[in-house]
């Protein structure tokens, strides 16, 4: 059982201590998206990855034609790995019961597995249909996770803004013509008409995943709320300046009603007025929610990964707001980073898929061919650590808990020094664990062992006790008791 440092829940006292990402390692490129041959690259932005029955895994991600002027033939398409490492392009998805009449793209999907084996995909449908411009996220149904049937086209799970003009970005039912010139009124025109839709509104970047003990369906999306001009979050080079991104959660018992959504992630005082969070990936992990944020820099149109943590997916705090990956000035995700939800299980480290961009954002939305799909590792238990300022010195004292084995383990780097004293459930040390009885550690590792001269804890299990923690140049991730 690990206690997690960066929740303050877990600490009874903390000084000197700061909450920081975990280090990441790089791995590069994947399935040949940086070499030129082929006419597709591939997109993981608002993908997935999923588990193959017999081992492996699949990810579904977006394929775009290189050729721009074929760029409406974009489609899901997937890759397979035995290993989490090695990727292998497979080919496009393929799809049918198209809607008659519909031409467009198709873009980010996101699977899920349903009870009798079988698949569902959440899948962006742009184009035209029947006359009219639609963006809708619509689903898809496969037994074998390769051929889909379209299933909720019309009417869809969500509509875009786009598709409901004015009405989709203005508050209240009356459209006032002097908020955008260029956004024209269609129908609906009436409110019977317009407050069905306008519940549905959302923008294009969801993230889809199913709660293993109770089968809802999560859905994490972006909603758009006013921004005015003479807004002091407006800014002009935004490419929706009018409008502010937010995060919704919204739920499902049958994976096709949702919910109202429910707005969870919102910029705080804490943030410069140009932060905008653009999309929520959930990892789950013993008993949280780790949210892999997107987080939008309007002025310097970047995009960042960002973390948020959670016990219910609902209340969420984000305790460090550097880059899980950070970005490299000379390197092909010198822009942006996008990540494709699930992570992939690799031992004592998760490899995180995700797309890398050199261009800013507003770039409009055929440039994105400008991009890299690439992993990455970090530790399972190291997503956030507790950091001590260069040269400085941190102490904690965790707050009271249960030993359940013999013996205590920490992961952390310890680059300078730490020391451990077993206290009771008030703080009082326990003779002969005193700090000074501490053998002392250093170097990075997973499980150090905390030990103290010719003792073991043995005596400890299933007692209440605290540890008091004092380190000098140190990272400190989790306990494992």
């Amino acid at each position: 059982m690990p206690i997690y440092f960066f929740d303050d829940r877990n600490q009874r006292a903390c000084h000197g201590l700061l909450a920081v990402p975990g280090p990441v390692r790089k791995l590069g490129p994947v399935a040949d998206t940086d070499t030129p041959d082929g006419p597709w690259g591939l997109d993981a932005f608002s993908g997935c990855v999923l588990g193959r029955d017999g081992g492996g895994w699949r990810a579904y991600v977006t394929a775009y034609h290189k050729d721009r002027a074929q760029f409406d033939q974009s489609r899901p398409f997937f890759c397979e790995s035995d290993d989490g490492l090695t990727w292998t392009r497979r080919g496009l998805v393929e799809f049918r019961r198209m809607p008659e009449g519909f031409q467009g793209y198709l873009k980010q999907p996101s699977v899920l597995r349903l009870d009798d084996g079988g698949y569902r995909m959440y899948v962006w449908f742009h184009g035209q249909y029947r006359g009219q411009s639609v963006a809708r996220l619509c689903t898809a149904v496969s037994a074998d996770g390769c051929v889909f049937e379209v299933e909720c086209f019309d009417p869809p799970i969500l509509h875009h803004v786009n598709e409901l003009k004015r009405w989709g970005f203005e508050p209240g039912l009356t459209p006032n013509e002097a908020f955008e010139a260029h956004q024209k009124a269609t129908e609906p025109d009436t409110s019977d008409e317009l407050l069905p839709l306008k519940r549905l509104r959302s923008n294009d970047s969801t993230n889809l995943f199913r709660d293993s003990r109770t089968g809802q369906v999560i859905l994490y999306g972006v909603l758009f709320i006013p921004n005015p001009a003479g807004s002091p979050r407006r800014e002009e080079r935004d490419n929706a300046r009018s409008l502010l991104r937010i995060v919704t959660r919204r739920t499902s018992d049958d994976g096709l009603s949702f919910s109202d959504p429910q707005i969870v992630l919102v910029p705080d005082e804490m943030d410069p007025l140009d932060q905008q969070f653009y999309y929520l990936s959930l990892h789950r992990q013993d008993g949280y929610h780790f949210g892999l944020l997107g987080d939008y820099r309007v002025i310097d149109q970047t995009m960042d990964l960002g973390l948020a943590v959670s016990r219910d997916g609902v209340q969420w705090s984000r305790p460090a707001r550097s880059p899980l990956i950070p970005r490299d000035a000379e390197g092909f995700d010198s822009m942006s980073v996008y990540v494709a939800d699930n992570l992939i299980d690799a031992g004592d480290d998760w490899l995180v898929l995700y797309r890398g961009g050199r261009l800013p954002h507003n770039t409009g939305s055929r440039q994105h061919q400008e991009v890299t799909m690439a992993l990455a590792q970090v530790g399972k238990r190291r997503l956030i650590g507790l950091d001590t300022a260069q040269r400085g010195e941190g102490r904690l004292l965790t707050a009271p808990f249960f030993l359940t084995q013999p013996q205590m383990t920490l992961d952390a780097d310890v680059r300078g020094s730490l020391r451990v004293e077993i206290c009771d459930a008030f703080g009082n040390p326990a003779p002969g664990y005193r700090r000074e009885d501490f053998v002392p550690i250093r170097g990075d590792s997973r499980r150090h062992r905390l030990q103290w001269k010719d003792r073991n804890t043995d005596r400890y299990q299933y007692e209440p006790l605290s540890l008091r923690i004092e380190a000098a140049d140190a990272t400190l991730f989790a306990l494992e008791i």
